[in-house]
């Protein structure tokens, strides 16, 4: 099932951190490694796209979008 957005990001950041550190990223911002994590962690598919604002594409920024949970 999905989790809810700050448990996801607060693992995957963790993760992807430890990661990172370790060398096991592309650099600090490593797509495909992010959507793995994400992915693995709340065991659905998670889309996510760089924002870009007025022409302007910001690397570190994304929007990602899952399964929604209903309570």
């Amino acid at each position: 099932l999905p989790v809810p957005g700050a448990l996801l990001l607060s693992h995957t950041g963790v993760e992807y951190s430890l990661l990172w550190m370790d060398g096991k990223t592309n650099g600090k911002m490593d797509d495909k490694v992010l959507k793995k994590l994400m992915e693995d962690y709340c065991g659905v598919k998670v889309e996510f796209a760089k924002l870009t604002d007025n022409g302007v594409t910001y690397n570190n920024l994304l929007l990602y979008l899952m399964d929604f949970i209903t309570y």
